[in-house]
C-alpha cells in the first residue's frame, strides 16, 4: 500500500511518527460552521466541501499533529522507498498506536 485515501477521525487528537523515509501528507478542514460538531458542509449538489490546510512532505524522524476539528481530514502517500511510521489517535476513552507502510 502506497497511499491511505482520505478520511478522519472525527474529535480525536492525532500524531504521525515517520520513523523511516517519507511520506506527503495533505491536510483539509470541513468548510462548514458547524464543523466541530462532526457535521460536513456540503454544497448543493451534494458533495463534500472543504479549505486544504496543509500539503507537505514529511521525512524521518518528523512527527505531525492532527487537531480534532482542524486539519483532521487528511491522506498519505508514501515517498519512492516507502515509509515506516506510527499512527496515533486518542479521543477521551481510547488511544491505540498502529503501524502502516
Amino acid at each position: 500500500m502506497r497511499c491511505i485515501p482520505l478520511h478522519d477521525h472525527p474529535r480525536m487528537m492525532g500524531f504521525i511518527r515517520i520513523l523511516e523515509g517519507s511520506v506527503f501528507l495533505r491536510s483539509y478542514d470541513h468548510h462548514s460552521s458547524d464543523a466541530g460538531t462532526g457535521c460536513s458542509g456540503t454544497s448543493p449538489n451534494g458533495f463534500l466541501t472543504v479549505q486544504q490546510r496543509a500539503a507537505r512532505w514529511l521525512t524521518a524522524p518528523c512527527t505531525a499533529t492532527l487537531e480534532p476539528v482542524t486539519g483532521n481530514l487528511h491522506e498519505l502517500e508514501a515517498g519512492e522507498g516507502g515509509c515506516t511510521m506510527l499512527d496515533g489517535k486518542s479521543n477521551f476513552f481510547l488511544f491505540f498506536v498502529c503501524f502502516l507502510f
